[in-house]
């Protein structure tokens, strides 16, 4: 992620007054020092809606409990992709900042189960929310909102590029539960993304399926059939457009004269 994006999503997260149990409030008892427990991560398995595992791992940076909650941010990865589960790159800075961050397997990806819809509101929409249900139900140290009359709800925010993009805007657009999102490289229309105009971008979508037969992404068929399908329009309308050009190039007089000159 770009400094500035994860600068802005920082920035959001106090706006909602995500920081001010990090930085400002002692627990009862006394000051706790963050270097007193240490930062942690952990795998977790999250049944989704439909029976089918999300694999994710959870990053608990160092002094948060349930007395001193943090914010969380859910992290998603490209297409074809896979979790952090390392604590590199965004995931580590956001988890060193004092963030807990939970970096997610999309369904069909990784280690997660299923086949991948692309983001589809009925499918991996309803995989993000069930990990939210989780985190609010199994990861105290984490900031409930209860003031804020949504179910379950946590100071969150999400970063991702790409398709790790487009689970935010999706998420974000059929959950209340997120505070701040910082999208990179993601799209508000996929099929104007991918094929602007009805014209498809036949090289961008060769690379992009096979990315995912080569990584061992599980996508459902009717992507491979759409893809097919645009591959082939793409492979007959020059031809036929060549064609047309060339029999009205021949039927012009300049073309005619040189054709007697050359006789």
């Amino acid at each position: 992620m770009r400094p500035r994006a994860a600068a802005l999503l920082v920035a959001l997260l106090l706006v909602a007054g995500a920081l001010g149990l990090v930085l400002g409030r002692e627990p009862e008892g006394g000051r706790l020092s963050l270097l007193e427990t240490g930062p942690t991560s952990f795998d977790a398995s999250i049944v989704s809606f439909d029976g089918v595992r999300i694999e994710a791992t959870v990053y608990r940076p160092a002094g948060a409990d349930a007395s001193r909650p943090v914010p969380v941010v859910l992290h998603g990865h490209g297409w074809s992709g896979s979790r952090t589960t390392d604590g590199a790159g965004i995931v580590g800075r956001l988890w060193m900042e004092g963030f807990g961050v939970v970096s997610i397997d999309a369904r069909g990806h990784g280690a997660s189960g299923g086949v991948a819809t692309v983001q589809h509101r009925d499918h991996e929409v309803q995989d993000s929310r069930r990990v939210l249900d989780w985190v609010h139900d199994n990861l105290d140290w984490v900031r409930r909102e209860p003031a804020s009359g949504v179910p379950k709800d946590v100071v969150a925010g999400a970063v991702g590029a790409s398709y790790g993009g487009g689970f935010q805007l999706m998420l974000a657009s059929h959950d209340a539960r997120l505070d701040a999102i910082a999208p990179e490289i993601a799209w508000s229309d996929l099929n104007a993304a991918l094929a602007p105009n009805g014209v498809p971008k036949s090289v961008w979508s060769d690379v992009l399926i096979g990315q995912a037969h080569a990584r061992g992404t599980r996508f459902d068929p009717r992507i491979e059939q759409w893809h097919a399908r645009r591959s082939s329009r793409t492979s007959t309308r020059p031809k036929r457009a060549r064609t047309s050009r060339t029999r009205r190039r021949a039927s012009t007089p300049s073309a005619r004269r040189r054709s007697s000159c050359r006789a």
